[in-house]
């Protein structure tokens, strides 16, 4: 990736808190290359050929990206901005208020009403990049970033590492905000309502998420129920650009209109409590591992050229959870669910890469206009890969198009399958194609047998290329 301008180039300025190791997503990655190789050449070079969603800008020096399946850990969160390594981006502190977590009708707290610079912009990525940047107001005319217009009133803040713990408190309000390049990394998870809760706001809110870096800081976190997610109850058209998400058991759940994920690295699910769940004796006490999932009643939504991967077993390396029902159960030799031999953690046997329930009783209607788009995925593991909005058989203008699923850790895509809630293409305007198998190792594959080991070690199998859907 070519250098991006930057003033102030230098290491993150703070403990290693939060900075969290690529080895595993990097080598996740590197397992995927066989994926890769065997589809065609012009695949290969381009994802799934013709875009019809325009791509993040380039004017930063970032590398286009025309498919999930060519995402790096390099081409996303801070460091990609600021064109340094993963690691040696610079980040600034911020103190939190006293009562513990932020709010969003004070926002002078962690944002500023000083006009942002109106030269900081795509057209001059020194100073848009420049890491003494960190917060303003767009006034005037809006300002180009990262290929999308953000309006007069946006509040930016950039290149903060927010502390540990603190989420926001987003009831009521009607605040726009760009976090671009900030980091929130917890030691513990948030509750359920995530990192912000904006249950009550309003339609006029909107929070925006480019480049940043988020999740736990450890695959053994020793409280919470290991969700350190984005959950969106109010305001409309939320966007999440370009984040590196991982170590969590949920990353992102958008249950409002208009939300766009797009090229994002999601990564490092965490399983916490296993397959034991909560309860020590499985049932509806076992947490849910999502990685983009709604609740349904959606009419318009765009997920976009991500990598979204659960691997199995979950990588963790802890000794905690002695008993069923413990935080860290599962990943000892004799507990249930437990990865053997050369693949410890504990095996991710469910739920979903990406989902759109009715869990709330509505049913998913997309619009006319942009519909329920679900395109040029990669993704694998996780009980199914997709759930696709048709629970109540009664779904409209899904639009599933280019994904491709890797055979890696299940024999077919997920523990339970590839897809499920499928409706009828052809049908009150759902669609699908090109939606094809990344690769084929054949059989054994049960959330713990190493490729090498697996019916086609190379991922070459039969399958490789054909449809899945």
């Amino acid at each position: 990736m070519a250098p991006i301008a930057i003033l102030n180039r230098g290491t993150f300025n703070g403990s290693t808190a939060g900075q969290v190791s690529s080895e595993s997503a990097a080598a996740t990655a590197a397992a995927l290359d066989a994926a890769t190789s065997v589809k065609p050449a012009a695949e290969n070079a381009s994802g799934t050929g013709a875009v019809s969603n325009a791509s993040v800008s380039t004017g930063t020096g970032l590398r286009t990206i025309t498919h999930g399946n060519q995402l790096l850990p390099s081409d996303v969160g801070p460091w990609a901005i600021q064109g340094v390594s993963k690691g040696s981006e610079t980040l600034s502190s911020l103190s939190g208020p006293g009562r513990g977590y932020w709010r969003f009708d004070t926002p002078n707290e962690f944002s500023s009403t000083t006009a942002w610079p109106s030269n900081a912009n795509d057209s001059n990525p020194s100073v848009l990049n420049d890491t003494a940047l960190h917060a303003g107001t767009v006034t005037g005319s809006p300002v180009t970033i990262d290929g999308y217009s953000i309006p007069v009133g946006t509040r930016i803040v950039q290149f903060y590492d927010f502390p540990d713990g603190y989420d926001f408190l987003a009831q009521g309000t009607s605040l726009k905000i760009l976090f671009r390049g900030c980091r929130f990394r917890w030691s513990s998870g948030v509750g359920g309502t995530g990192i912000f809760n904006d249950n009550t706001s309003t339609s006029s809110q909107q929070i925006m998420l480019h480049f940043c870096d988020i999740g736990l800081q450890s695959m053994d976190p020793t409280s919470g129920e290991c969700l350190m997610h984005l959950k969106f109850l109010g305001g409309l058209n939320h966007r999440m650009l370009r984040n590196y998400h991982t170590r969590s058991a949920t990353f992102m759940q958008p249950n409002t209109q208009g939300c766009e994920i797009t090229e994002c690295y999601v990564d490092e699910y965490i399983y916490g409590f296993g397959e034991a769940g909560t309860s020590g004796s499985g049932g509806s006490s076992i947490l849910h591992l999502n990685g983009i999932s709604t609740e349904g009643g959606l009419t318009s939504i765009k997920i976009l050229r991500n990598h979204i991967l659960c691997p199995s077993p979950d990588g963790s390396t802890g000794a905690g959870g002695s008993a069923a029902g413990q935080m860290g159960y599962g990943t000892q030799p004799g507990q249930t669910g437990y990865g053997n031999g050369t693949a410890p953690g504990r095996k991710t046997t469910q739920t979903d890469c990406i989902a759109l329930f009715s869990s709330n009783g509505l049913s998913n209607i997309g619009d006319g206009t942009t519909g329920l788009q679900i395109k040029d995925n990669l993704l694998g593991g996780s009980g199914y890969p997709l759930y696709l909005a048709n629970s109540k058989g009664d779904c409209q203008n899904v639009q599933c198009t280019g994904n491709r699923v890797t055979t890696k850790w299940w024999t077919n895509g997920g523990f339970n399958g590839v897809a499920t809630d499928i409706p009828t293409w052809g049908s009150n305007g759902n669609t699908q194609s090109d939606n094809l198998w990344a690769d084929d190792y054949g059989t054994g594959g049960d959330g713990t047998t190493a490729v090498a080991d697996r019916q086609y070690p190379a991922g070459n199998g039969p399958r490789a290329g054909t449809s899945f859907l």
